[in-house]
This record gives structure tokens, sequence and C-alpha cells, in this order.
């Protein structure tokens, strides 16, 4: 009796240690579980390529001069998981300079986005988005023969969603694999690009 009484104290304290142990061994995504409760916030970059096609893209003075070449593009983002499935994203993306002939044009713009994770493992997180694009866009085409070019400077908001999926390197930083369309008036570009992410 003297022993079973020496012994449960013991058995007791031990399974009480191991608890907290466990729970910060379970992971969830690239993140463990108690981070994925807690609101935190990410940073990050990435580089690709784009494809422009349709107007404003387009000389309307020349049908058949448009800018669907793809051409390296950049951009920066920042982001807060609400949730360990939502997070809210706001993004600088710059399109870069697409040049043919003497004819050239630029875009860049900012997004907010909500994004939506779908963990699938430790380390692996597919993820879906959908926001708003701010807009800039300008250029000069000199090709149509009108005297000084053509030029044009326009600004708008339109629809941009993409998705990808994010690959634990570290227990802080992720690869970031993604796809997006944005919409740019009656333009669309298709932006695929590789960067990293680093989770605070």
């Amino acid at each position: 009796m003297n022993l079973l009484k020496a012994t449960v104290p013991v058995l007791m304290l031990g399974t009480a240690s191991m608890v907290p142990m466990s729970a910060q061994a379970a992971p969830y995504g690239s993140y463990t579980r108690d981070d994925a409760l807690q609101p935190s916030v990410y940073v990050g970059g990435g580089v690709g390529y784009n494809w422009l096609n349709g107007q404003p893209f387009r000389d309307p003075s020349n049908p058949n001069h448009d800018f669907s070449e793809s051409h390296a593009t950049w951009k920066g983002f920042a982001g807060v998981r609400v949730s360990p499935w939502v997070s809210l994203e706001g993004q600088y993306i710059d399109f870069g300079a697409h040049n043919r002939s003497s004819d050239n044009v630029k875009a860049d713009g900012w997004t907010t986005d909500l994004v939506l994770d779908l963990p699938l493992g430790p380390g692996v997180t597919p993820f879906a988005k959908v926001g708003a694009l701010y807009w800039h866009s300008d250029g000069l085409y000199t090709s149509n023969g009108t005297p000084g070019g053509t030029g044009f400077n326009e600004r708008g908001t339109d629809l941009t969603w993409g998705g990808g999926v994010r690959l634990a390197l570290m227990p802080n930083l992720d690869l970031r694999l993604e796809y997006e369309r944005f919409r740019l008036a009656d333009a669309h570009v298709d932006n695929a690009t590789a960067g990293l992410q680093y989770n605070f």
C-alpha cells in the first residue's frame, strides 16, 4: 500500500510534464498548433514572369500590334494571419516594362487580398486568394506613324485572384510558388512567381 501511494504521484507528475511537450511538438502546416491559433504577421517577396494581353496594352491605332509576350516581374507582400485558415494580405507588384519595336508600356499596382489556406500536412500548405488590384499603367506608341507617338497614362481598380503552395524550408521560412491573374481595364495579366515568405 505504501509503495502504491508513493508511485501514483510520480506517475501523475510525469504525465503532466509530457502534455505541454506533446502540444508544442504537434505541427500545423509549417507552424505549430499553438502558433496557428494566434494572429501572426508575415512578409516576403518574389520574382517571376507575366504575360499581358488586350487593352490597354495594345495600340488602338494598330490592332495587330499587341504586347502578349512574357516579361520579368517582381513583388513584395505582407500579411496578417487571423486564423489557421484565413489571412489578410497586401502587396506591391511591378509588372515591368514591355517593349516591342519603338513602343513601350509599363504597369504596376497594389493589391488587397483575402487568402485561404488548406494545410495538407507538416510543411505543405496550398492556398487560394482573391482581392482587388489598384493599378497604374503608362506608355508610348510610336510605330503607328503618329508624329511624336501616342502616349497614355491610366489608373484603375480591378479584380485579382490566384493560388499556389507554400513549402516550409525552416521553422519560420517558406518557399512560396504562386500563380495570379490581374485585370487592368480590358487587359489581363497572368503572373507566375517564386519567392520566400518569413513568418514572425
